[in-house]
C-alpha cells in the first residue's frame, strides 16, 4: 500500500451501487476507484441506496453501515421512485460533514444539488464523475430541464471542484464543461484474467457477443439490421444458424420487448438469443466461448464489457463514438462508423481474420495502458496524495 502525505476520507455519492447489475458500468466504475483509493492509504466510504433497477431492491443492510468486498457502504432504502430516497437525502449532510472529499457520482440526479451545496458550505472538496453524462450527444437528449440543472450544479460547485474523465474522448466530448474545471483522465484498473483459454466451439459457428444494458444509445436499432445484411451477402441464408448472437443484459421491460420483436421480425429467432443478466462467472464463460464482441454504440465514455472482452483476449467491434478508435491500429478489432452497413461489413471483415493473434494483441493493449499504476496515478493527481 502506497502511504499518502496526508490520509483524506474520501465520501463516494451515488445513487445506486454494486452489487446491482442493472446500472452497468458506472457502479464498476466507482468500485474500482474505492478500492484504488484505499490502495493509496485514504479512508473510503460509498453512500448510496438499495435500488437495483425499476421496482427491484438489493437485499443489503439497510439500517447501518456494512462492507462489501472491502469497501465500506451505507446503503439507504429508496423511495417510490427508481432511485429516490428521502432517508438518502436526510443523510448526506451529516456524512458530508464527517469527510475531506465528497466524490460525486453523476450530475443529473437529485442528490447532486444537496451534496454540492453541503460540500460548498463546509468548504470540502469534491471531484465531479459525471460517467458520460455532461458529453454533447447525452446533454442534447432528455430533458429540457438539463440546462438550468447545469446552471445550478456550476453555481454551487464549489472553486476547487474537479472533473474526473474514464478517457480522453470523454473529456474533449464533454467541453466546455469540463474546461470549467480541472480535469483528470483516471483510466479504470482492467484486470487481465490468469490463464485464459478461450475455446469457442469448432464447429463452424461464428459467434457474437453484446453484453451489457439493453438501452437505445447502445446501438439496438442497428444490430439487429446488420445480422439480417450479412446472413443475406454472405450467403448464409440456406445455413442461417452458421452466425449466432448471444445478448447479455437487462433493460427496461418495454424496450427488451421491442428488441425481441424486432429480431424476429427480421426473421432471426434462429440467430440472436436473449440471455438476461448474467453473474460474473456466466460473464467469463461468455467471453471464453465466444469470438468477438459486438458494441454498436451511438456514444460511450468508457465501455467496460469492451475493455473486459479485451482483457479476455476477444477482438471487439464498435463505433467511432467510443474511446476505442485504436482497435484498428493495435490489431484488436475494428472501430467503424455508426450504421447497419458498417456494421455489417465489420462483422464480415472479423470472419476471414486471425482473431487468436488480435486476442493477444488487445490483451497486451489493456496490460499497457489500463494497469493499477496508471489508475494509481490519476488519482493521486486528483486527491493530493
Amino acid at each position: 500500500m502506497v502511504k499518502p502525505k496526508k490520509v483524506k476520507k474520501i465520501l463516494h455519492v451515488i445513487g445506486a451501487f454494486l452489487p446491482s447489475v442493472y446500472y452497468g458500468g458506472p457502479l464498476k466504475s466507482v468500485f474500482s476507484i474505492a478500492e484504488a483509493l484505499r490502495q493509496l492509504g485514504h479512508a473510503v466510504m460509498v453512500l448510496t441506496t438499495n435500488a437495483d433497477g425499476p421496482g427491484r431492491t438489493l437485499d443489503v443492510e439497510i439500517t447501518k453501515e456494512v462492507s462489501f468486498q472491502g469497501v465500506t457502504v451505507r446503503y439507504c432504502s429508496r423511495g417510490w421512485l427508481e432511485i429516490w430516497s428521502w432517508r438518502y437525502v436526510v443523510a448526506l449532510p451529516a456524512y458530508i460533514a464527517s469527510h475531506d472529499t465528497i466524490w460525486i457520482s453523476g450530475i443529473y440526479s437529485y442528490y447532486t444539488l444537496v451534496a454540492l451545496l453541503s460540500a460548498r458550505f463546509m468548504k470540502k472538496q469534491v471531484v465531479l464523475n459525471p460517467h458520460g453524462s455532461l458529453m454533447q450527444r447525452n446533454r442534447r437528449e432528455g430533458s429540457i430541464l438539463k440546462r438550468p440543472w447545469e446552471v445550478m450544479c456550476w453555481y454551487l460547485a464549489p472553486a476547487n471542484t474537479s472533473v474526473v474523465c474514464l478517457s480522453e474522448y470523454e473529456r474533449y466530448e464533454s467541453r466546455p464543461i469540463t474546461d470549467r474545471f480541472t480535469t483528470e483522465i483516471v483510466p479504470p484498473q482492467i484486470e487481465i484474467p490468469a490463464e485464459v483459454c478461450r475455446q469457442p466451439d469448432a464447429d463452424g459457428v461464428f459467434r457474437l457477443l453484446c453484453l451489457g444494458r439493453i438501452h437505445p444509445i447502445k446501438g439496438f436499432d442497428i444490430l439487429f439490421d446488420a445480422i439480417k445484411v450479412v446472413i443475406l451477402r454472405v450467403h448464409l441464408f440456406e445455413n442461417w444458424q452458421n452466425l449466432k448472437v448471444t445478448i447479455a443484459g437487462s433493460g427496461d421491460e418495454a424496450y427488451v420487448a421491442q428488441c425481441r420483436k424486432r429480431s424476429i421480425e427480421l426473421g432471426l429467432q434462429g440467430n440472436v438469443e436473449f440471455v438476461g443478466e448474467v453473474d460474473p462467472t456466466e460473464k467469463a464463460d461468455l467471453f471464453l466461448c465466444n469470438d468477438v464482441l459486438i458494441a454498436p454504440s451511438k456514444t460511450e465514455n468508457f465501455g467496460y464489457s469492451i475493455a473486459e472482452a479485451l482483457s479476455y483476449g476477444m477482438p471487439v467491434i464498435t463505433t467511432r463514438d467510443t474511446p476505442w478508435v485504436r482497435l484498428d491500429q493495435l490489431g484488436c478489432g475494428l472501430c467503424v462508423e455508426y450504421g447497419v452497413d458498417s456494421i455489417a461489413r465489420a462483422i464480415e471483415q472479423l470472419m476471414s481474420l486471425p482473431l487468436d493473434s488480435m486476442g493477444e494483441n488487445a490483451k497486451l493493449w489493456i496490460a499497457n495502458e489500463f494497469s493499477s499504476e496508471c489508475q494509481l496515478r490519476g488519482l493521486s493527481r486528483v486527491v493530493g496524495s
